[in-house]
């Protein structure tokens, strides 16, 4: 049953259609915004929205209620990937129909398999140095470069 289809007519508060009163476009905000770094996966998780990116949650042919649901909910996870991206970025995405689009051109954008970014990352990882920093935060810089390698 895709996206929990079931002849209700209400979206129980803890089902991944269902939309709090509360959320809104600017409600999802992370710090720094998307510029081809970065894993939204557990901010869309907490909303319980991750499916919407990664096609586990489809839209319902049969139940006008839950296909309503999953359009405003779809809606929802486009505006907060566009309102968390860089403009440039934005503009190359904008038009795409849903969240699951967006993620997927995302991806494929930055993929690590792109030799030029690939290069770019093992460049930033050679040439980080501990100055009079911390260990932790130059521990913390290379592993987010690794990590992301």
């Amino acid at each position: 049953m895709a996206g929990g289809e079931n002849t209700k007519t209400t979206i129980e508060c803890n089902n991944p259609l269902y939309l709090h009163p509360s959320d809104g476009p600017n409600t999802l905000k992370i710090e720094p915004q998307l510029t081809g770094a970065g894993d939204y996966k557990i901010s869309l998780a907490t909303k319980r929205k991750l499916g919407f990116v990664t096609g586990a949650l489809t839209k319902s042919s049969t139940d006008p209620v839950l296909k309503e649901a999953w359009e405003a909910c779809n809606n929802m996870v486009t505006a907060w990937l566009l309102n968390n991206m860089t403009e440039s970025l934005r503009r190359s995405v904008m038009y795409m129909k849903s969240a699951k689009e967006i993620w997927l051109s995302l991806r494929n954008r930055f993929t690590v398999s792109n030799g030029n970014r690939k290069y770019r990352l093992n460049k930033a990882i050679y040439e980080v140095q501990q100055n009079e920093r911390p260990v932790s935060e130059y521990y913390t810089e290379l592993r987010v470069l690794c990590e992301e390698i």
